[in-house]
Protein backbone atom coordinates (compact mmCIF):
# COMPACT_ATOMS: atom_id res chain seq x y z
CA UNK A 1 0.00 0.00 0.00
CA UNK A 2 2.04 2.87 -1.38
CA UNK A 3 -0.55 5.83 -0.23
CA UNK A 4 -0.12 5.13 3.93
CA UNK A 5 2.21 4.42 6.46
CA UNK A 6 1.27 2.92 9.91
CA UNK A 7 2.66 4.57 12.94
CA UNK A 8 2.33 1.70 16.50
CA UNK A 9 2.05 3.41 19.61
CA UNK A 10 3.14 1.32 22.94
CA UNK A 11 4.16 2.31 26.42
CA UNK A 12 5.04 -1.70 27.35
CA UNK A 13 1.74 -3.15 26.22
CA UNK A 14 1.50 -6.93 26.15
CA UNK A 15 0.16 -6.83 22.51
CA UNK A 16 2.60 -4.71 21.26
CA UNK A 17 4.48 -7.35 19.13
CA UNK A 18 1.16 -8.79 18.25
CA UNK A 19 -0.23 -5.43 16.71
CA UNK A 20 2.72 -4.94 14.32
CA UNK A 21 2.39 -8.55 12.99
CA UNK A 22 -1.45 -7.87 12.79
CA UNK A 23 -1.11 -4.74 11.21
CA UNK A 24 1.50 -6.52 7.87
CA UNK A 25 -0.87 -9.19 7.96
CA UNK A 26 -3.66 -6.33 6.68
CA UNK A 27 -1.71 -5.52 3.96
CA UNK A 28 1.23 -3.80 5.10
CA UNK A 29 5.09 -4.24 4.55
CA UNK A 30 7.71 -4.09 7.25
CA UNK A 31 9.30 -0.64 6.19
CA UNK A 32 5.68 0.69 6.16
CA UNK A 33 5.20 0.49 9.84
CA UNK A 34 7.06 2.35 12.78
CA UNK A 35 6.99 2.07 16.81
CA UNK A 36 7.08 4.98 19.21
CA UNK A 37 7.90 4.17 22.41
CA UNK A 38 6.80 7.29 24.77
CA UNK A 39 5.42 7.73 28.22
CA UNK A 40 3.41 10.63 27.63
CA UNK A 41 0.90 10.96 25.09
CA UNK A 42 1.21 14.70 23.67
CA UNK A 43 5.17 13.49 23.03
CA UNK A 44 3.62 10.16 21.40
CA UNK A 45 1.17 12.12 19.54
CA UNK A 46 4.15 14.50 18.39
CA UNK A 47 6.31 11.73 17.09
CA UNK A 48 3.17 10.11 14.96
CA UNK A 49 2.60 13.19 13.21
CA UNK A 50 6.56 14.03 12.57
CA UNK A 51 7.23 10.58 11.36
CA UNK A 52 4.06 11.16 8.92
CA UNK A 53 6.03 13.94 7.39
CA UNK A 54 9.41 12.56 7.14
CA UNK A 55 8.09 9.67 5.24
CA UNK A 56 5.26 11.76 2.99
CA UNK A 57 3.24 9.20 2.38
CA UNK A 58 -0.82 10.41 1.39
CA UNK A 59 -2.05 8.41 4.37
CA UNK A 60 -0.86 8.38 7.82
CA UNK A 61 -2.31 5.47 10.42
CA UNK A 62 -2.30 5.83 13.78
CA UNK A 63 -2.66 2.72 15.69
CA UNK A 64 -2.06 2.20 19.58
CA UNK A 65 -0.55 -1.17 20.71
CA UNK A 66 -3.31 -2.08 22.82
CA UNK A 67 -5.68 -2.98 19.50
CA UNK A 68 -5.90 -5.68 17.48
CA UNK A 69 -6.59 -5.02 13.76
CA UNK A 70 -8.96 -7.91 11.27
CA UNK A 71 -6.62 -8.72 8.29
CA UNK A 72 -8.96 -6.10 6.10
CA UNK A 73 -9.23 -3.42 8.68
CA UNK A 74 -6.48 -1.01 6.67
CA UNK A 75 -8.11 -1.75 3.53
CA UNK A 76 -11.57 -1.38 4.62
CA UNK A 77 -10.70 2.20 5.99
CA UNK A 78 -8.08 3.50 3.88
CA UNK A 79 -10.64 3.23 1.48
CA UNK A 80 -13.41 5.32 3.23
CA UNK A 81 -10.78 7.66 3.77
CA UNK A 82 -9.98 7.78 0.15
CA UNK A 83 -14.27 9.02 -0.08
CA UNK A 84 -13.76 12.10 1.91
CA UNK A 85 -13.86 15.73 0.84
CA UNK A 86 -9.82 17.00 0.47
CA UNK A 87 -10.53 19.06 3.60
CA UNK A 88 -11.16 16.25 6.09
CA UNK A 89 -8.67 15.60 8.16
CA UNK A 90 -8.94 12.24 9.64
CA UNK A 91 -11.04 9.39 9.95
CA UNK A 92 -12.24 6.74 12.64
CA UNK A 93 -13.96 3.37 12.42
CA UNK A 94 -14.92 1.15 15.38
CA UNK A 95 -13.36 -1.44 18.28
CA UNK A 96 -15.31 -3.55 20.25
CA UNK A 97 -13.69 -2.94 23.42
CA UNK A 98 -13.15 -5.48 26.24
CA UNK A 99 -13.96 -3.01 29.76
CA UNK A 100 -16.94 -1.41 27.96
CA UNK A 101 -18.25 -4.07 26.22
CA UNK A 102 -19.80 -2.04 23.55
CA UNK A 103 -18.41 -0.89 20.00
CA UNK A 104 -16.67 2.09 20.31
CA UNK A 105 -14.21 4.74 18.46
CA UNK A 106 -10.49 3.88 20.20
CA UNK A 107 -7.06 3.67 19.51
CA UNK A 108 -6.73 4.14 15.80
CA UNK A 109 -7.34 6.92 13.09
CA UNK A 110 -6.05 7.29 9.56
CA UNK A 111 -4.85 11.36 9.00
CA UNK A 112 -4.35 13.08 5.64
CA UNK A 113 -0.50 13.41 5.76
CA UNK A 114 -0.92 17.34 4.13
CA UNK A 115 -2.19 18.91 7.13
CA UNK A 116 -0.32 17.14 10.16
CA UNK A 117 2.28 20.31 9.92
CA UNK A 118 -1.07 22.79 10.97
CA UNK A 119 -1.89 19.98 13.66
CA UNK A 120 1.44 19.99 15.30
CA UNK A 121 0.97 23.69 16.43
CA UNK A 122 -1.94 22.33 18.18
CA UNK A 123 -0.92 19.77 20.23
CA UNK A 124 -1.23 20.47 23.67
CA UNK A 125 1.30 20.72 26.76
CA UNK A 126 1.88 18.02 28.72
CA UNK A 127 -0.81 17.47 31.21
CA UNK A 128 -2.71 20.41 30.01
CA UNK A 129 -5.64 18.24 28.29
CA UNK A 130 -6.69 14.86 29.54
CA UNK A 131 -7.52 13.51 25.99
CA UNK A 132 -4.47 15.59 24.27
CA UNK A 133 -5.19 14.10 20.76
CA UNK A 134 -9.41 14.97 20.62
CA UNK A 135 -7.96 17.88 21.69
CA UNK A 136 -5.78 18.77 18.47
CA UNK A 137 -8.69 16.77 16.41
CA UNK A 138 -11.16 19.83 17.89
CA UNK A 139 -9.09 22.22 17.27
CA UNK A 140 -8.66 21.28 13.47
CA UNK A 141 -12.31 21.29 12.86
CA UNK A 142 -12.47 24.99 14.29
CA UNK A 143 -10.02 25.65 11.57
CA UNK A 144 -12.08 23.96 9.04
CA UNK A 145 -10.75 20.61 8.59
CA UNK A 146 -13.78 18.10 10.54
CA UNK A 147 -13.16 14.30 10.60
CA UNK A 148 -15.57 11.65 9.72
CA UNK A 149 -16.33 8.34 12.18
CA UNK A 150 -17.34 5.30 10.03
CA UNK A 151 -19.22 2.09 11.79
CA UNK A 152 -16.78 0.01 10.19
CA UNK A 153 -15.05 -2.91 12.44
CA UNK A 154 -11.25 -2.07 12.21
CA UNK A 155 -10.49 -4.69 15.89
CA UNK A 156 -10.65 -5.14 19.18
CA UNK A 157 -9.47 -3.24 22.12
CA UNK A 158 -7.85 -4.02 25.54
CA UNK A 159 -7.81 -7.66 24.93
CA UNK A 160 -5.06 -9.68 26.36
CA UNK A 161 -3.55 -6.70 28.07
CA UNK A 162 -1.56 -6.71 31.64
CA UNK A 163 -3.85 -7.20 34.44
CA UNK A 164 -1.84 -3.38 35.61
CA UNK A 165 -3.09 -1.85 32.64
CA UNK A 166 -6.94 -3.19 32.79
CA UNK A 167 -7.27 -1.95 36.35
CA UNK A 168 -5.74 1.69 35.17
CA UNK A 169 -8.07 2.01 32.61
CA UNK A 170 -10.98 0.41 34.48
CA UNK A 171 -10.12 3.73 36.48
CA UNK A 172 -10.12 6.12 33.49
CA UNK A 173 -13.68 5.03 32.32
CA UNK A 174 -15.00 4.88 36.03
CA UNK A 175 -13.69 8.84 36.81
CA UNK A 176 -15.25 10.06 32.92
CA UNK A 177 -18.49 8.78 34.22
CA UNK A 178 -17.68 9.91 37.86
CA UNK A 179 -16.96 13.68 36.45
CA UNK A 180 -20.66 13.56 34.41
CA UNK A 181 -22.21 12.72 37.53
CA UNK A 182 -20.35 15.93 39.43
CA UNK A 183 -21.71 18.00 37.08
CA UNK A 184 -25.14 17.34 38.66
CA UNK A 185 -23.55 18.59 41.66
CA UNK A 186 -23.55 15.14 43.47
CA UNK A 187 -21.06 15.72 46.10
CA UNK A 188 -20.87 12.36 47.53
CA UNK A 189 -18.89 11.38 43.80
CA UNK A 190 -16.60 14.09 44.63
CA UNK A 191 -15.91 12.94 47.65
CA UNK A 192 -15.21 9.29 46.76
CA UNK A 193 -12.97 10.32 43.62
CA UNK A 194 -10.91 12.64 46.57
CA UNK A 195 -10.60 9.91 48.62
CA UNK A 196 -9.12 7.82 45.72
CA UNK A 197 -6.48 10.12 44.98
CA UNK A 198 -5.62 9.95 48.17
CA UNK A 199 -5.72 6.20 48.66
CA UNK A 200 -3.25 6.56 45.52
CA UNK A 201 -0.91 8.00 47.21
CA UNK A 202 -0.69 6.05 50.37
CA UNK A 203 0.22 2.89 47.86
CA UNK A 204 3.03 4.77 46.35
CA UNK A 205 4.21 5.50 49.65
CA UNK A 206 3.61 2.26 51.68
CA UNK A 207 3.82 -0.21 48.45
CA UNK A 208 6.30 1.21 46.62
CA UNK A 209 4.07 1.33 43.72
CA UNK A 210 5.15 4.68 42.10
CA UNK A 211 2.93 6.26 39.67
CA UNK A 212 5.31 8.94 38.44
CA UNK A 213 7.10 8.68 35.30
CA UNK A 214 10.16 9.62 36.23
CA UNK A 215 10.30 5.97 38.63
CA UNK A 216 12.03 3.06 37.70
CA UNK A 217 9.14 0.66 37.89
CA UNK A 218 6.44 3.20 36.21
CA UNK A 219 5.64 1.35 33.67
CA UNK A 220 5.27 -1.93 35.59
CA UNK A 221 3.13 0.21 37.79
CA UNK A 222 -0.65 -0.53 38.03
CA UNK A 223 -0.91 2.97 39.13
CA UNK A 224 0.49 4.31 36.22
CA UNK A 225 -0.77 7.56 35.30
CA UNK A 226 -3.85 6.92 37.71
CA UNK A 227 -2.53 10.01 40.09
CA UNK A 228 -2.38 12.59 37.30
CA UNK A 229 -6.12 11.43 35.93
CA UNK A 230 -7.40 12.15 39.39
CA UNK A 231 -5.83 15.53 39.75
CA UNK A 232 -6.74 16.42 36.42
CA UNK A 233 -10.70 15.45 37.22
CA UNK A 234 -10.42 16.91 40.96
CA UNK A 235 -10.45 20.78 39.49
CA UNK A 236 -13.39 20.70 37.54
CA UNK A 237 -15.26 18.76 40.24
CA UNK A 238 -14.86 21.42 42.29
CA UNK A 239 -15.98 24.07 40.49
CA UNK A 240 -18.63 21.52 39.48
CA UNK A 241 -19.72 20.35 43.06
CA UNK A 242 -18.87 24.24 44.09
CA UNK A 243 -16.51 23.08 46.65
Amino acid sequence: MNDIHLVIRTTGERTASVAKKLAIVSGLVENEVTVVNEIFFEVALRACYEEAIRVGRKWIMTLDADVLLTDTAVRRLLGLAEQMPSHFFQIEGKVFDKITGIYRQAGHRIYRTELLPLALEHIPAAGAQIRPELHTITQMVELGYPSRVVPSLVGVHDFEQYYADLYRKSLVHACKKALRVVAKRDRSVFTAIAEGRRFLGHLERHLGWSAHAGSADYRRSPLRGSSRLCDAILGPCREAADC
